[in-house]
This record gives C-alpha cells, structure tokens and sequence, in this order.
C-alpha cells in the first residue's frame, strides 16, 4: 500500500466523522490530475432504483451523483444499511460520475452494514471511478467485483 493509500486510509478510520467538503477537495484535485479535466462533470440526468435477488438489495445507478442528487443517494442507501445484516450490492455498471461526496458516503455505508453485520459492494464500476478509488485506497476497503452474478456470489459466501 502507498504512503498516499495509507494516509488515506488513516484519515477515514479516525473516530471523527468524515468531513466530506476536505475529503471533497482531495477526491477533486486527485481526479483533476490523474484524470484531467474529462472527470469534471456537470449534472444530468440520473436514476436510482432498488431490487431485491437472492435476499441481497441490488441498488441500480445510472447517470452521474452528485450535488443535485446525493441526498437521495444518501437516504435509500443508509436506509438499507441500516438493516439487520443488510447485504447491498451497488450496479454502477450506468454510472458516468461520482462526486467526491459520493465516496465519503460509500465509505460511511460500508461502515454501517459491518456495524450491521451485513456486507455493502460494488459491481461493473467503469474504470475512470475505480482509478480514483485505487488512489484513494478505497479498493482496499471496499469489494468491488466484475459482474452482478460474481458480486452475488461472493456476497453469499460471506455472510455463510
């Protein structure tokens, strides 16, 4: 791991809760210089429903997250976090953009569902979003698998 990934990491295991605006810049400058100016997005239109398979709630995203509409991303997915042994897969298969707020808050639901004793992952993420998440160390902490049937899978395992 990283000087940079360790760092990282350090910062988002403190006890205090993530400050998403310092956390923001750094999502933004990172993906700025590795990414150049094509990771800058505005807003668009975008799409958010949930099903449930195989006992596992599948979160499907399409368009970019951001400041238009991260608290509706916010509130579905804490509330599914929140149950007993939740299992959330998350399809970013559609996913064009995720703001700097948006991995705060996929870092803050992967804590709540092992506080839950349940699993949060990603699935079919396009490459420019896993870049910033491998950056950022976020791959470390955070499943990410190629497809909707592994992620399913692999999710079944772990909670056996």
């Amino acid at each position: 791991m990283s000087h940079f990934s360790r760092l990282i990491r350090e910062l988002l295991d403190t006890s205090y809760p993530i400050c998403y605006t310092n956390f923001g810049r750094l999502v933004n400058f990172l993906a700025s210089f590795f990414c150049g100016d094509n990771w800058i997005m505005t807003s668009g239109e975008w799409d958010l429903s949930v099903e449930t398979l195989d006992g596992a709630e599948i979160v499907f995203l399409k368009g970019a997250i951001d400041a238009s509409n991260i608290n509706a991303f916010r509130d579905t997915l804490e509330e599914l976090c929140r149950k007993g042994h939740p299992r959330v897969l998350i399809d970013c298969s559609q996913v064009s953009y995720l703001n700097s707020t948006a991995f705060g808050l996929l870092y803050h639901c992967h804590q709540l569902c092992l506080g839950n004793k349940g699993s949060l992952a990603l699935f079919a993420v396009p490459r420019k979003i896993v870049d910033i998440m491998k950056i950022l160390g976020l791959d470390t902490i955070l499943k990410i698998y190629a497809g909707q049937a592994e992620a399913l899978q692999s999710q079944t395992l772990d909670t056996e």
